[in-house]
């Protein structure tokens, strides 16, 4: 491959990216939001408000614990959020540049 043919693959994944980005930046915010209020509703219930945080950061530690099945509902809460139903060849497609 030329030079050329390296500057448009890399033109592509960057839109690509660009893309990826604005389409999940929304609803992985609101995902944190909900984890948080949570957390906050589950130390209310604890009768421990000061341990919020404490118990947002055990929340997020739990997101590397989540099965392919969970990953795939947060997937298609996305997608249906946001009605698109490409999400996931945008992801291959920047997995194969």
């Amino acid at each position: 491959m030329t030079a050329d043919h390296y500057h448009v693959l890399l033109d592509c994944k960057n839109n690509y990216i660009s893309k990826l980005t604005s389409i999940v930046t929304d609803p992985i915010k609101q995902k944190l939001f909900n984890i948080y209020e949570y957390s906050k509703q589950i130390s209310i219930t604890k009768n421990n408000k000061q341990n919020v945080l404490k118990q947002f950061q055990n929340e997020l530690v739990l997101i590397s614990k989540w099965d392919n099945t969970t990953v795939t509902e947060q997937i298609s809460n996305i997608c249906n959020s946001k009605n698109i139903n490409w999400l996931d060849e945008l992801i291959l497609s920047l997995i194969h540049i």
